[in-house]
């Protein structure tokens, strides 16, 4: 159990484990069906990282950044938190940057951000881009990705994402669009989720959020 994970929150899931692990390590493209708890491994990552420097979680809808934030704040004991959105003033959301520990945000106020300098990556420890998938042409996630290569000596991103696409050709753009090197992909059926799922699926808490497991190997 990490110091930072709250007290009787987390039941850790072995698969949750490993997948955090390796996500620890290089940047992550994470694969799990619907439920069975991808903001658990973003938790578990997010808490070993946090020492090294700000961490940074987006979501393409308000409604998710919110509902991310409230997550975080249930499982993880962090210094400071905040969230970013458009109806913030620019000088408001450069102060909250400069102060705040744990960000969580719309990519395009981001992204937007990037673009007039209001701010750097440079001192982000870890990326979280929720539905990872998302992350192909013009859409903002593609654009914070270069800019975070290109700030911080050391990044580290996690996607997550439960669609990733069936085609081959959309795997390997949104790897390439958000620098990932290693994926970790879990179905319902394999051994080590198959009991986690019983479990969410009887109405049963399993403790906060499911769980993935360990990575079965490359997606591609």
């Amino acid at each position: 159990t990490h110091p930072l994970l709250r007290p009787l929150t987390v039941r850790e899931r072995s698969f949750q484990v490993e997948i955090a692990e390796r996500a620890k390590k290089e940047n992550t493209l994470v694969v799990i069906p619907t439920g069975l708890g991808k903001t658990v491994i973003a938790v578990l990552v997010a808490a070993d990282l946090m020492k090294k420097g700000k961490i940074l979680m987006l979501a393409p809808t308000r409604p998710l950044v919110l509902q991310h934030h409230a997550s975080f704040e249930a499982m993880l004991i962090m210094e400071s938190s905040t969230i970013l959105t458009g109806k913030v003033s620019p000088d408001k959301r450069i102060s909250l940057w400069q102060e705040t520990h744990a960000i969580f945000s719309t990519p395009q106020v981001v992204r937007n951000d990037l673009v007039r300098e209001r701010y750097s990556l440079e001192d982000v420890a870890l990326i979280i881009f929720d539905e990872a998938h998302r992350a192909v042409g013009d859409y903002a996630y593609v654009e914070i990705a270069e800019f975070y290569s290109n700030q911080r000596k050391e990044p580290l991103i996690l996607g997550l994402t439960a669609s990733p696409g069936s085609k081959k050709s959309k795997i390997e753009e949104v790897m390439e669009n958000i620098h990932i090197t290693n994926v970790e992909a879990r179905m319902r059926q394999d051994d080590d989720v198959v009991d986690y799922d019983r479990m969410v699926q009887g109405g049963a808490n399993p403790g906060n959020g499911g769980s993935p497991s360990p990575a079965r190997g490359p997606l591609l």
